[in-house]
């Protein structure tokens, strides 16, 4: 199953909004749930691939695991994306945190 998402990510100095063509994988037999993202058009990184993988720990407790694997030619634009990655990052998995919790109250 698979879908286009737009999406936009960065801070105050550096943003960047781009497509992906993103593929959701549920489990099956030994293989955990997947969701995989590749960017197919930014104006920022030249590749882009984030995985998140879903690994049942127990009745009521889901390990996730967050994977970003991003190649960026331009010089510049590395030297700039690399000082704010780390924030990046930790700002995607703070955002998916709230969405969990906002859909688990609504059931």
């Amino acid at each position: 199953m698979g879908f286009d998402a737009q999406v936009e990510v960065g801070c105050s100095i550096l943003s960047d909004r781009f497509r992906s063509k993103v593929e959701l994988h549920h489990k099956q037999q030994h293989f955990n749930s997947q969701i995989i993202a590749r960017c197919t058009e930014s104006s920022v990184v030249d590749e882009m691939l984030t995985v998140w993988s879903f690994i049942p720990k127990g009745k009521n407790l889901t390990e996730v695991i967050f994977e970003v694997e991003i190649d960026i030619y331009d010089p510049i634009k590395y030297s700039t994306l690399s000082s704010v990655f780390s924030y990046m990052a930790q700002t995607q998995m703070d955002a998916f945190i709230v969405e969990v919790k906002n859909r688990l109250q609504k059931k």
